[in-house]
């Protein structure tokens, strides 16, 4: 999917839109999934990448993503 992701990526910019942004998650970020990792060193990663995963499934739409204090935080 890379090469469709760049495409679209290509025809934003060419368009005039300023920046694109792109929202990728190691896989689908619900509990049961998650819980079978806890012992892995990217779980707090995964934790804080829930958070956005979680708000994208509740709003349909991607959060805006800042950093703060070394994590990600999402919003409208």
């Amino acid at each position: 999917y890379i090469n469709e992701i760049y495409a679209l990526g290509v025809a934003a910019l060419k368009s005039g839109q300023p920046f694109f942004r792109v929202h990728l998650f190691p896989f689908k970020l619900e509990l049961e999934n998650l819980s079978k990792y806890r012992s892995n060193q990217w779980y707090p990663f995964w934790v804080n990448l829930k958070e956005g995963y979680d708000y994208f499934n509740k709003h349909k739409r991607p959060p805006n993503v800042e950093v703060s204090g070394g994590k990600y935080t999402f919003g409208a």
